[in-house]
Formats: C-alpha cells, structure tokens, sequence
C-alpha cells in the first residue's frame, strides 16, 4: 500500500544507521519522487532540540498508523 502526504506512520527503520528514529511517530509532509532514495518526508511528532524536524526515510522505514484504525 503507497504511503500519501497526510498519512500517519511510525518509524522502524531497517538499517542501524537510522535507528535512533526508531519508535518515533509523525506525519507525511512531503512525497518526492519514487527514483530518490528516501522518497517520502515525515514531520516528527516530538521536538528534537525544541524544534520542529522533518526527516527524509525509505518506504520500509514507515508503518502506516492510518491503516489500522
């Protein structure tokens, strides 16, 4: 199922490098284009250093929250 701007997900990352994301929740703010690495930008729930972060991720680094409610 494709991933949309608006969409609800939760991060799981798949590789160690990116796994201090893991567990953190947020909202699609952006889908780029499929041929990028990290096609879709997700706006964090919780402020990272009092800001607000977005953050680029590959499509098997998100769950859908939307989906199971």
């Amino acid at each position: 199922m494709a991933l949309s701007v608006g969409e609800r997900v939760e991060i799981k990352p798949r590789k160690t490098t990116t796994s201090q994301w893991h567990g953190l929740k947020g909202t699609i703010t952006k889908v780029f284009d499929d041929d990028m690495d990290r096609p879709f930008e997700v706006k964090l729930d919780e402020k990272q250093l009092g800001q607000v972060q977005h953050f680029q991720f590959e499509a098997g680094d998100l769950i859908s929250l939307d989906a199971h409610s």
